[in-house]
């Protein structure tokens, strides 16, 4: 599964761009965001990419839940959110 690792200085248009072009091609991704300012620029960057992706048919949902990482030999806790398409219906 792709996991995407936002920052808080992540471009949102970018991220959004990057998650819906692979959504296309996969069932599901991950977003792994570490600290309030990340876990803001993850949450645009899926309602820009669900705005993007609702014209063509497909309906991204998205699943917060918490992680454990380790970064710099530190255990931390991260918040994940696996986001995954449903195809609309007429």
């Amino acid at each position: 599964m792709m996991v995407f690792r936002v920052k808080s200085s992540t471009n949102v248009n970018k991220l959004a761009g990057a998650l819906f072009t692979n959504i296309k091609n996969t069932d599901s991704l991950v977003m792994s965001c570490l600290g309030a300012g990340s876990l803001n620029q993850a949450i645009k960057a899926f309602i820009t990419a669900k705005g993007i992706a609702s014209p063509m048919g497909i309906d991204l949902k998205m699943d917060p839940y918490f992680a454990t990482t380790s970064v710099d030999d530190n255990e931390k806790t991260v918040i994940e959110i696996k986001v995954y398409k449903e195809m609309k219906e007429d």
